[in-house]
């Protein structure tokens, strides 16, 4: 059968026929069947019979199998010779395949024999049987047809006994077939390559198939333009027969009035399974969730609700499984995976891409009109595949878009696609975010533009000091399928990325520093060199081509951009000075900075200075930031500090935790090192309570190679991570152990270290001292320095309680175990010691975390 009929069947009915007739032609090939298939005929009902549909001279076993595939029903007319045959037994098993792999409906008819004698296997079927195992002696094939006669026979099915009202008895037949198959398909798709699969799969593994008495409520679940409506309406074509009513919903939220387009949800459904009906009227919310509960909850009843987007949907039309009668299915499908988990589905099927031969396979179907491509062209197809990411949306729409055009065509359609999306595609996309909240739509944004691939949580740090509550808001986009976790980093589909920049792009057409966020090259080259920037502006990245030209800032580039909170450069370079930057950057990420010196700016809402290998001769210590830069200094307000005099890869100290506090008290710890790189390094953190894990810091920009100067790293243990080695510690720790240690002794030598503990103030303390103390997060801090000799941010976190300062000369540590040892050996310390190793990392587990 040629793949343009099965298509363009697909697009009414996805069956080549209605109806299989199953017989064994001696015993009623011109009677019974031929009566049965006369009135089959006459009601249009598309019917395949061997001797009308298979010529003479045609092989019966390539015809017949495929039209058992390809038929909406079988009857299988069960008379007393039916077994003898081994043709009609093959064609039983097949017909038993197709019942369960696609839900083909199986009709039984006996005729003039009693359906127990089949089932049992006695009478004239037993002694057919008993001939066909003395021949096969033990064949499976014989079991199987032993299997299959017992399986049909315990289906519901017709009985004429002999003498009974022929005509009468087909007329019911007809008239069953009648209601199965005159009711209007959906249309789904005009090539559905790959879907088949998927619809098998949701069968098979959600339980969604028909013959069972629970009620089951199913979500498929995938990102837009995955296919979710097209395997939803195939699904409904395929098992909407076998149920009293049945309503396909389409629920399109997008309308201003919310309660009333519930309303309306409510009518539809009420009159799609009841028909048009004045007593059907809904004039509330409350009153329409009451008639369907009181009048679904005796119907089976399959009902797909097509794209929810908001929990008040699904309870105001599929309250609970309670609502509708035994046996019903309702399909949910949705972009966001919470709507299904609070609703309580019984499961959920997540939606994949197409896999790359289905995925060229449907291209080409829009492109060329055939399942290849033509000659010339099969380049240009995997470009198409490579950006589409395998959404049959994205393959049928540029497949369309590019049908009868030149090569030149397709090479300009390919340029301005990774420039601008097609349209249709950023239409249905852009469903997703405007979808969302303002917090969700700026963490989206910022994502798409600035931290794909990044480390997840150092994103989730970088968007919690922009205020938007990333661990609130981040997992609702992962729900949502928005974004994703992999190793680590944080990933967005390539489309999905397009869409979010091009929501971006459309907040100014022509003048890119009036957009919030600044990631083309060209874009960006315009606004830092002619000084064109806004206060829209709040975030620039800078990723240029490979050898591309140097930008030439202007010294004013970052006068206007009053609400820039990140500024992160990943491999420009640039020539001149800059006289400021804005007070409220949070982020400043620029390797190789050329400024001899930071342009002025507050810098007290800095959460990370990044500047390695930069030519700037001096940073102000007092910026809270977790910060890497050239240096050789420790800040001045750290308490506790080592001088080391000889090379070394290692740093102790023992901290005496002063009365009145203890290790309960402390909010935070700052750590700093002076190191002085001998090879290429990544500087990440492993911080260990002694040999449990509490936090890993990968730092993916963190990187020096071929490095000639020392540089200063400097990192916060938060409230959160300070909570974390708690809950491994496994005693009432009174003091504190803190270890730096290079994993590698030859990649890195420590110079100077550093230790600083952050208290919470005791509450007579807070008594004492109101209204004199600084405050963060609710937390009153206590310091025993004053302000003035510790400099304008002196208390990092919102305060410290600062000990004299300690100079130690520290010779080399000598040992000759291993670093494992080293790392697991607590029997040195105390048990009433909390102990913390600060591990820095080097180049050999470069290729696992850095991007």
């Amino acid at each position: 059968m040629a793949l343009s009929t099965i298509f363009s069947s697909s697009v009414t009915s996805p069956w080549l026929y209605d109806v299989f007739l199953s017989f064994r032609g001696e015993d009623t090939r011109y009677t019974f069947t031929a009566h049965l298939y006369h009135a089959l005929i006459q009601k249009g009902i598309r019917t395949f019979v061997d001797d009308d549909e298979v010529k003479r001279g045609d092989e019966i076993s390539t015809k017949l199998l495929p039209a058992i595939e390809d038929s909406r029903i079988s009857i299988i007319v069960f008379s007393k010779n039916y077994a003898s045959s081994t043709w009609c037994l093959d064609e039983l098993v097949k017909i038993l395949e197709s019942k369960k792999s696609k839900q083909q409906i199986v009709l039984p008819v006996f005729y003039h024999v009693d359906p127990s004698d089949i089932r049992h296997q006695r009478g004239t079927f037993g002694e057919a049987l008993a001939k066909h195992a003395e021949k096969l002696n033990g064949d499976m094939k014989f079991q199987m047809w032993k299997a299959a006669l017992r399986e049909v026979a315990n289906l519901s099915g017709d009985h004429l006994i002999r003498n009974g009202n022929e005509s009468k008895f087909i007329d019911g037949i007809v008239q069953e077939v009648s209601r199965i198959v005159n009711h209007s398909y959906l249309p789904v798709a005009k090539y559905p390559v790959g879907l088949d699969s998927k619809v098998r799969d949701i069968m098979k593994y959600l339980h969604v198939s028909i013959g069972t008495n629970d009620v089951r409520m199913v979500g498929i679940l995938g990102v837009g333009g995955i296919g979710k409506t097209t395997l939803a309406k195939s699904i409904y074509n395929s098992i909407d027969f076998a149920f009293e009513a049945s309503c396909f919903l389409p629920i399109d939220s997008d309308t201003a009035n919310q309660a009333y387009r519930l309303v309306q949800l409510q009518e539809t459904l009420l009159s799609k399974i009841f028909g048009d009906c004045k007593s059907l009227k809904v004039d509330s919310i409350d009153t329409g969730s009451t008639m369907i509960k009181h009048m679904l909850r005796s119907k089976r009843v399959l009902l797909i609700l097509d794209d929810v987007d908001h929990l008040t949907q699904l309870e105001t039309l599929t309250g609970g499984h309670d609502w509708f009668g035994k046996g019903s299915r309702i399909i949910i499908t949705t972009r966001d995976q919470h709507l299904l988990t609070t609703h309580g589905v019984d499961s959920t099927y997540k939606m994949t891409g197409l896999n790359h031969d289905d995925a060229f396979e449907l291209f080409c179907w829009h492109a060329f009109k055939r399942n290849k491509p033509d000659d010339g062209y099969g380049e240009f197809v995997e470009q198409i595949i490579n950006y589409a990411g395998s959404l049959p949306l994205v393959l049928t729409v540029l497949g369309s878009d590019l049908y009868g055009r030149s090569k030149k065509e397709w090479e300009s359609a390919l340029d301005q696609y990774g420039k601008i999306p097609h349209q249709d595609i950023q239409r249905i996309l852009q469903t997703s975010y405007n979808r969302l909240s303002e917090n969700e739509k700026n963490i989206f944004l910022d994502i798409a533009c600035c931290f794909i691939g990044d480390v997840f949580d150092d994103v989730i740090k970088i968007l919690d000091s922009f205020d938007f509550c990333p661990n609130f808001w981040i997992p609702r986009l992962r729900e949502k399928c928005l974004i994703s976790e992999l190793n680590g980093k944080l990933q967005m589909h390539d489309l999905l990325r397009d869409m979010g920049r091009e929501v971006v792009r459309q907040q100014s057409h022509e003048k890119p520093g009036a957009r919030s966020r600044l990631f083309n090259h060209e874009d960006v080259r315009d606004v830092l060199e002619v000084d064109t920037g806004t206060e829209n502006v709040q975030a620039i990245v800078v990723d240029f081509p490979e050898d591309d030209d140097m930008i030439r800032l202007s010294s004013k580039a970052f006068k206007k951009m009053k609400r820039l909170r990140l500024f992160r450069c990943r491999n420009a370079r640039f020539s001149g000075e800059l006289k400021s930057l804005p007070n409220g950057i949070r982020v400043l990420d620029w390797p190789k900075c050329p400024l001899q010196s930071l342009p002025q700016f507050h810098g007290d809402r800095l959460v990370i200075l990044r500047m390695p290998f930069s030519l700037i001769q001096e940073i102000r210590l007092e910026f809270k930031a977790e910060m890497i830069f050239p240096g050789k200094k420790i800040p001045d307000w750290f308490s506790h500090c080592k001088e080391i005099t000889s090379n070394s890869h290692r740093c102790e100290f023992d901290i005496k935790v002063a009365p009145p506090y203890n290790l309960d008290d402390i909010i935070g710890i700052a750590l700093c090192a002076v190191i002085e790189p001998v090879a290429t390094i990544i500087l990440a953190v492993s911080i260990m309570r002694g040999d449990t894990c509490a936090r890993n810091y990968w730092d993916a920009r963190a990187t020096f190679d071929e490095i000639d100067s020392d540089h200063v790293w400097l990192r916060y243990l938060t409230t959160e991570d300070i909570t974390c080695l708690r809950a491994v510690s496994v005693d009432q720790a009174d003091d504190l152990g803190i270890t730096f240690e290079s994993r590698d002794p030859n990649s890195m030598i420590f110079k100077r270290c550093g230790v600083h503990l952050l208290y919470k103030q005791h509450e007579q303390n807070a008594k004492d001292h109101a209204g004199h103390v600084p405050h963060h997060e609710n937390i009153d801090v206590h310091l025993n320095a004053p302000i003035e000799d510790i400099g304008n941010l002196a208390n990092p976190m919102g305060g410290s309680q600062l000990s004299k300062r300690r100079l130690v000369d520290y010779d080399d540590y000598e040992d000759d175990h291993n670093i494992e040892s080293n790392l697991y050996a607590q029997q040195r310390k105390p048990a009433s010691t909390l102990e913390i190793k600060i591990f820095l990392i080097s180049s050999v587990w470069r290729s696992s975390y850095v991007k």
